[in-house]
């Protein structure tokens, strides 16, 4: 709950539906990751009629257009003003209407801190406007260059030159190309890598430290297992798109 300018505003916050796949599995085993529609047609009603709420945000770490879809259709009290996304990384300036009729805002960042969005609703009206800041269009802030400046010769080590390549390297050779490396230096009959763990592909020239962090900036750690046949057969055939 927060209030701006003298409204009241409920915010709802939901984690995203079946993305337990993308979180650590020991950090949500004793979790239930349900489909949320009927916890925020709830919750809505609840902020409004209870907690006096003039407008209700969903903000959902996942940019699902069936849910949001979904999300716009709830009526009455559990009605949505808006609808803020996350997860895929892309920005989205987009809108949806509720059934009755007001349009409704549904936005998302670049991930990065690459693009801000800035929403601002007259609830009088049931209008909005929605208006996007990207870092580069802004002043550097002394606090944040100070910081900056304390790192810097951790910054200056990532651009040290460890490779070249003639051409772009995608996501999909990356993954070959670490399961290989893993394959030798372990000396493996098979070697597995999460295609989510690739985030960043490698463009054509040199090639720094700082450009191996953003392909992998996970800590990951190689696990050596052993595994029966059937057991391999059956990962590969209920993951291998994400293998």
């Amino acid at each position: 709950l927060v209030e701006v300018d003298g409204d009241n505003v409920g915010i709802i916050g939901i984690i995203g539906y079946e993305l337990e796949s993308s979180i650590l599995a020991e950090n949500v085993a004793d979790y239930e990751f349900i489909y949320p529609l009927e916890l925020i047609k709830e919750y809505a009603k609840e902020l409004r009629e209870e907690k006096g709420c003039d407008s209700v945000i969903v903000s959902v770490h996942d940019f699902d257009e069936s849910l949001n879809s979904a999300i716009s259709r709830l009526t009455g009290s559990s009605k949505i003003d808006g609808i803020f996304c996350g997860h895929t990384h892309q920005k989205k300036n987009n809108s949806l209407t509720r059934s009755d009729g007001v349009k409704i805002p549904v936005v998302q960042n670049y991930d990065k801190n690459g693009c801000a969005v800035n929403v601002t609703f007259d609830i009088n009206n049931n209008t909005y406007n929605t208006t996007f800041y990207t870092p580069n269009n802004f002043s550097k802030e002394d606090g944040m260059l100070n910081l900056i400046e304390n790192y810097q010769q951790h910054i200056d080590k990532g651009n040290e030159v460890i490779g070249y390549t003639s051409s772009s390297i995608k996501k999909a050779t990356l993954g070959k190309n670490a399961t290989d490396a893993i394959k030798e230096e372990f000396d493996a009959d098979i070697a597995i890598i999460n295609t989510g763990g690739i985030r960043e592909t490698i463009s054509a020239g040199n090639i720094t430290i700082s450009n191996v962090f953003d392909v992998f900036p996970f800590n990951n750690e190689v696990i050596l297992v052993e595994l029966s046949g059937t057991a391999v057969k059956s990962l590969y055939n209920r993951n291998g798109s994400y293998l």
